[in-house]
């Protein structure tokens, strides 16, 4: 971070100048967790999938009626959590009906297994994740009356993309159960806990996310900020929000990292703006905005990232802003990322 980009502001009149910085991440594969570009909130999911297919039987597709949609909440430190919704299904099986249900304690031949949903991490391990029990019940396959489970939640990176996971779930019914995975075992029906060949394969579309509820305790970027907004004006565009008012005078430099590099063990990397050289009239500052989204490219593969700016104002020479960029996705491949970072510098007035 050595080398800067130095932009220099010489009678300005209110229109915008943009300076560009080169992101460079080298990372390694996705990890099951992260930090999103998401503000803090509750986002609804409008797109996504769960197959939990059996190709015996005629083929089978049990998540239909259990599978009822997905959201994600972040945290005010950037955290993200998917949390996944179920409920009681049916399925036809040689004319005979049958109900379906995620069990985390199904009893087979008299012995309760305790085999609650998780999720593979990218090392291929399960995982278990948090879940919540309804307050219904329905049938196992001893036609005992069971709660069965309605929610799941597990840390996941929110991308740009559609995403693929793998879960670890038994789903009973009031005739038998089977255990889904990630399909490579030989385990066979009526055997918690055991791999099957049978995948439980989740899809989720980041590019569906919805709207977003403020966590009013929040620190991070108002979720209610439309995705993918950028600052008022255009590189080399003047202003849209009021006339020409003749120049304001007056000179700076403004010196920004031309390089900003994110170490392949972290997520985040921080880096300082600062004036030099100030001379503004009475009245008058340096404005400098960060447009807040941007994309990192590795081949095919994009990793979103946020960039924030504490403030905007610099108004002497020795003033500094600092920036943090935070990655957004999971990288698949192992490499460098590279993408832009844009800033809009400008002098204005006092009054505006």
């Amino acid at each position: 971070m050595g080398n800067m980009r130095r932009c220099r502001c010489t009678g300005f009149a209110g229109w915008l100048l943009a300076a560009a910085v080169l992101l460079a991440a080298c990372l390694p594969p996705a990890r099951a967790s992260g930090r999103t570009a998401l503000g803090a909130g509750s986002y609804e999911i409008g797109s996504s999938s769960l197959s939990l297919y059996v190709n015996a039987m005629g083929g089978i597709q049990f998540a239909n009626g259990i599978y009822r949609g997905a959201s994600v909440t972040v945290d005010g430190s950037g955290n993200a959590q998917l949390t996944l919704r179920f409920g009681a299904g049916q399925v036809t099986i040689y004319s005979i009906t049958v109900d379906t249900f995620i069990h985390a304690t199904p009893t087979v031949d008299g012995v309760q297994y305790t085999v609650p949903p998780g999720y593979y991490d990218p090392q291929g391990v399960v995982q278990t994740a948090s879940y919540t029990l309804s307050g219904n019940t329905a049938l196992d396959n001893n036609g005992a009356a069971v709660r069965y489970v309605d929610s799941m939640t597990f840390p996941v990176s929110v991308g740009t993309g559609t995403a693929t996971y793998h879960l670890w779930l038994y789903v009973n019914s009031n005739v038998m159960g089977c255990q889904f995975g990630s399909g490579g075992g030989s385990a066979g029906s009526n055997s918690p806990g055991q791999l099957t060949s049978y995948a439980a394969t989740l899809s989720v579309d980041w590019g569906s996310v919805q709207g977003g509820a403020a966590d009013p305790g929040a620190s991070e970027p108002d979720p209610q900020q439309t995705p993918g907004a950028q600052p008022t004006g255009s590189p080399g565009q003047a202003p849209s929000d009021g006339e020409e008012e003749g120049p304001i005078g007056g000179s700076g430099l403004v010196e920004i990292p031309a390089v900003i590099r994110l170490a392949s063990t972290v997520e985040t990397a921080s880096y300082t703006v600062s004036a030099r050289d100030l001379d503004l009239p009475p009245g008058a500052h340096m404005a400098v905005a960060a447009s807040p989204e941007g994309t990192l490219r590795n081949g095919g593969d994009e990793i979103a990232f946020a960039n924030t700016l504490a403030g905007e104002v610099l108004q002497a020479s020795g003033d500094t802003l600092t920036g943090v960029i935070q990655l957004g996705g999971s990288p698949s491949n192992v490499g460098s990322y590279t993408g832009t970072a844009w800033f809009t510098i400008r002098v204005v007035r006092e009054d505006g």
